[in-house]
């Protein structure tokens, strides 16, 4: 899978994604990514794809939903600040990757 290869940088993705994604290429005018992280990806798959096809996202709505159900738990933060809960093992993992997602230290 994916997340199980071991890619340097986002460009060292295009080949493989490439090799994914080739059995749609001339078929598709439009691809939707169907899971929020795949955002991640979405500069690779638009550059595989070209400009004459479109790729959308549904994160705006995913993020509208999320803003929405906050305010109706009336557990939304306004002050900008970011807690991270997991009580999962892979804690210090995630702390680490949203941090450079977000573009912290």
């Amino acid at each position: 899978t994916l997340g199980e290869q071991n890619f340097e940088t986002p460009e060292k993705l295009v080949p493989y994604l490439s090799s994914i994604l080739k059995k749609f290429f001339g078929n598709v005018d439009c691809v939707v990514l169907g899971c929020t992280h795949y955002v991640f990806l979405k500069k690779q798959i638009s550059q595989i794809f070209g400009r004459d096809v479109c790729v959308l996202d549904g994160n705006n709505g995913v993020a509208s939903r999320v803003k929405n159900c906050l305010r109706f738990f009336d557990i939304f933060n306004n002050d900008g600040g970011i807690r991270f809960l997991n009580k999962g093992k892979t804690y210090t993992k995630l702390v680490c990757a949203y941090t450079k997602i977000l573009g912290g230290d």
